[in-house]
C-alpha cells in the first residue's frame, strides 16, 4: 500500500509545470492587431469560470457563435471598424480597416502551481481560439479590401462618400462570416478553429 500511494506521490510530482511545455503565444495576424484580456486560476475549473466571468459581450457586441460555449460568453472575439478618410479622387481614397482580435491570456502560477496537463489543454485552447478569429479577421480583411477596390472605380468623391455611407455596405461580409459559422457547424474540429462543449474539458 506504502509503495502505491508513494507512486501516486511521484506522478502528481512529474505532472507539476515548472515551465516546460512554455504557453503558447499567437504569431502575428496581417493587418490586425492581438489584444488580450486577463484570465486567473489554477485548475481547469478557475480558468473556466474566469472565462466565462471575461465580459467581452459587455464590452463588444458578440455573434451567435459555433465555437462559443454555452451560456451566452465569449472567450475570444475579432472586431474592426474603417478609420475616416478624405476623398480628393476616388482612385487615391483608400480607407483603411482597423482590424483586431482579442484573446485570453493567462500567466501560470511559477514553481509548481499548476500542473503540466492543464498547461496543455490551455495551449490547445489558445490555439482553436486564435484559427477561429484570425480566420474572421481574413474575411474581414478581403471584404474590406473587395468594398475599396469598388470605390476606387467610382466616379467622384460624393458617389465615393454615398458608396461608404451604405446601410447595407457590409451585408457581404457578414454573410461570409455566416458561412464560415456555418462550415463549422457542419464540420466542428478544433484544426478549423471549433470545439464541441467539453473538448479536453473546457
Amino acid at each position: 500500500m506504502q509503495s502505491a500511494i508513494g507512486l501516486e506521490g511521484v506522478e502528481l510530482l512529474q505532472d507539476r509545470w515548472l515551465g516546460e511545455p512554455a504557453v503558447w503565444s499567437p504569431p502575428p495576424i496581417a493587418g490586425t492587431e492581438i489584444q488580450f484580456f486577463t484570465v486567473t486560476g489554477n485548475t481547469q475549473k478557475q480558468l473556466i469560470e474566469s472565462l466565462d466571468g471575461s465580459g467581452l459581450c459587455s464590452t463588444y457586441q458578440c455573434l451567435p457563435d459555433p465555437a462559443a460555449p454555452a451560456g451566452g460568453s465569449a472567450w475570444a472575439l475579432q472586431g474592426g471598424g474603417f478609420e475616416a478618410t478624405a476623398c480628393y479622387s476616388p482612385r487615391t481614397a483608400i480607407r483603411t480597416i482597423d482590424s483586431f482580435v482579442v484573446l485570453p491570456k493567462w500567466v501560470p502560477k511559477p514553481s509548481g502551481g499548476v500542473t503540466v496537463s492543464l498547461v496543455t489543454r490551455w495551449n490547445a485552447l489558445e490555439q482553436v481560439l486564435y484559427v477561429h478569429e484570425a480566420t474572421h479577421a481574413a474575411i474581414a480583411i478581403q471584404d474590406f479590401t473587395a468594398l475599396n477596390n469598388q470605390a476606387r472605380l467610382l466616379p467622384s468623391c460624393l458617389a465615393w462618400v454615398r458608396f461608404w455611407s451604405q446601410p447595407s455596405l457590409f451585408a457581404q461580409e457578414e454573410a461570409d462570416q455566416n458561412a464560415f459559422h456555418a462550415r463549422l457547424r457542419a464540420d466542428c474540429r478544433p484544426a478549423i478553429g471549433c470545439f464541441v462543449d467539453g473538448w479536453l474539458g473546457w
